[in-house]
């Protein structure tokens, strides 16, 4: 390597210019200059390169094609290389060779040597390098098209990549730095409606918080054979809403004892501790409710065989108990075997005044009042459920019964026995808990809507933990959820730890309840996201269908100026608004729907 030497220096040429060091001084087109060992130059000539202007000749192709196939077989360098394609080695000749050897298609570098590639190789170089245009032009298509809110049948290949990541199946999308806009789900989401690939009645939510959309199928084992209790002497009612498939619970009332009796399926004794069955329950969490359909958590079968009042007998659960000043007292819990009768809340609301529906209010009443006085937090929304039929969405307010407290008195009631009977017992179970809130006296019952939003904010978050501890925002010094084993893990759990308690078996630790409590958390948490997401989606295309949609809303937040947070009722939805002149805290106000942007579950109203 002499002074004024042709060389490469990562892929562009340059001229040596001297030796300092033991290193080689180049400079480059830019005039700028770099020292550097010479193992990182490749030199093309030596000496005699003055100026970059001599490799811009444009000298074509020569004899490119006859120095290949003379030189097929064999290995060359650029000088000999350079005079059997141009006829001779020149500063400018060797940079064109080195132009064509680094296109890669006849020739290619191979350390200090320059391969040949055989005809087959040419070949297959061409058509790959055919088959890259066609596929940069397509996308070019695409994109163009996509821009133009449209797409053909030839870009389904590239709409389902853009579908992946909408569904959240892929980490990223490569089109969006092509369209400028940011990479989202939510933007992909949009593109799709845009281009008519989606229509509304895609949610794309369960999937994109992968939460299973089956239900898990297992063979089953057969039901074990065990000693139970008859109860079915006693008058049992399922009380659910009149499109349940899977009532767990059931209450009846025993005259000769005055006990309430809570029966509560028992898919234990189907469910093996740690099986194939229980570690998938564990990882869902629970049921998934969308207003699509319920994807439950234990395969169908278990509900049909298990479910309370779907055969003349159905094996349970069954805690009973008294209320004695309102605290629940002498608990019996018991495996058992009843007799079911179903019963809409509406039903049920038309025999409260009888046996023994009078008693299940008594009870009601009492625990109620128990609760209160013991600090608990009422709060009343209005609920509303949705349902999809033949691509109509439909939102049914659900109307306020006295059967639906009764029920969920008796749920709590259940679960503070369950919870008093396992702290008698030291049982571990997943006891339910909250701390303290700092809320007076009267802000316990708040009776206005923005009261009651202004409580909720503030009250703490709850808690599973191993052992029995308060839970302040019900007023109860231990709880336990136990009634709901077909759609909660962890109400199974804890049916799987009394059934090894009542048949004197090795109970679970509390370190295994809190490892059960973990597992399942991340598929709870993903349920709920989905549901919500899910919810809010198809309140959008409800109002998509009824653009004309007017109803009520009620201040529940001022902000600055006039904006405020209100409640809408008959959507269950909770919206900021800008208002026209300010407005006192609970006024009631006429909403109109203004726009809907499915993609982003943006709603506008006008008041």
């Amino acid at each position: 390597m002499q002074l004024d030497s042709l060389v490469i220096f990562k892929n562009r040429p340059a001229r040596v210019i001297g030796f300092v060091d033991k290193k080689v001084e180049i400079q480059l087109e830019d005039e700028k200059t770099v020292k550097l060992p010479e193992k990182n130059l490749l030199l093309l000539h030596d000496g005699g390169f003055k100026k970059f202007e001599v490799l811009t000749a444009d000298l074509g192709e020569g004899e490119l094609i006859d120095a290949w196939g003379l030189l097929q077989g064999a290995k060359t360098n650029y000088g000999e290389l350079s005079e059997l394609i141009y006829g001779e080695y020149n500063c400018t000749t060797v940079y064109g060779t080195w132009q064509i050897v680094q296109k890669g298609l006849h020739f290619f570098a191979h350390e200090d040597e320059i391969g040949v590639n055989t005809p087959e190789a040419v070949d297959k170089i061409v058509k790959q390098a055919q088959e890259k245009a066609q596929k940069a032009q397509a996308l070019e298509n695409f994109i163009t098209r996509l821009k133009q809110k449209t797409y053909a049948p030839e870009d389904e290949p590239f709409v389902k990549e853009l579908a992946s990541y909408a569904l959240g199946q892929t980490a990223g999308c490569r089109f969006f730095k092509l369209i400028d806009k940011e990479e989202t789900p939510v933007n992909a989401h949009a593109l799709l409606l845009d281009i008519g690939y989606w229509d509304e009645f895609v949610n794309p939510y369960p999937m994109r918080l992968d939460v299973a959309l089956q239900a898990p199928v297992f063979e089953l084992p057969e039901m074990q054979s065990e000693s139970r209790v008859d109860l079915t002497h006693l008058a049992s009612y399922a009380i659910d809403d009149e499109d349940s498939h899977d009532p767990d619970d059931a209450l009846s009332f025993d005259e000769t004892t005055q006990k309430l009796w809570v029966h509560v399926a028992d898919p234990a004794s189907l469910v093996g501790v740690d099986g194939e069955i229980d570690k998938e329950a564990r990882a869902r969490g629970s049921n998934l409710y969308l207003p699509e359909g319920v994807i439950p958590m234990l395969p169908h079968q278990i509900t049909e065989d298990l479910a309370l009042g779907l055969h003349p007998t159905s094996p349970a659960l069954s805690i009973g108990f008294k209320l004695i000043d309102g605290e629940v007292k002498d608990i019996e819990i018991v495996l058992s075997t009843i007799k079911v009768t179903r019963l809409s809340y509406q039903e049920a609301e038309h025999k409260l005044t009888e046996a023994p529906f009078s008693h299940f209010v008594r009870f009601s009443n009492e625990f109620s009042s128990y609760r209160r006085m013991h600090g608990a937090v009422e709060l009343q929304f209005s609920e509303v459920k949705l349902k999809l039929r033949d691509k109509k969405v439909d939102i049914i307010p659900l109307a306020t019964l006295q059967s639906r407290n009764i029920v969920r008195d008796a749920m709590l009631m259940a679960g503070v026995a369950v919870a008093t009977f396992a702290d008698q017992h030291e049982i571990p179970l997943p006891f339910s808990t909250q701390p303290e809130h700092d809320l007076s006296k009267e802000e316990q019952t708040p009776q206005l809507m923005s009261e009651m939003f202004a409580v909720r904010r503030r009250l703490q978050k709850g808690q599973y933990k191993s052992s029995a501890d308060r839970h302040a925002g019900m007023g109860l010094n231990a709880y336990v959820q136990a009634t709901s084993p077909l759609r909660r893990y962890l109400d199974m759990v804890g049916h799987q730890q009394l059934r090894r308690f009542l048949k004197s078996e090795t109970l679970f630790t509390g370190e295994e309840i809190l490892m059960r409590i973990g597992e399942s958390e991340s598929g709870i948490k993903a349920a709920r996201q989905a549901e919500s997401f899910s919810n809010n989606h198809w309140k959008c295309v409800y109002l998509m269908q009824n653009p004309n949609w007017q109803g009520e809303a009620i201040v529940i937040e001022k902000q600055q100026g006039n904006r405020v947070t209100v409640f809408i009722p008959g959507l269950s939805l909770i919206k900021k608004l800008t208002l026209a002149e300010s407005a006192e805290l609970d006024t009631t106000i006429t909403v109109t729907l203004s726009d809907v942007k499915l993609a982003t579950q943006d709603i506008y109203f006008r008041v």
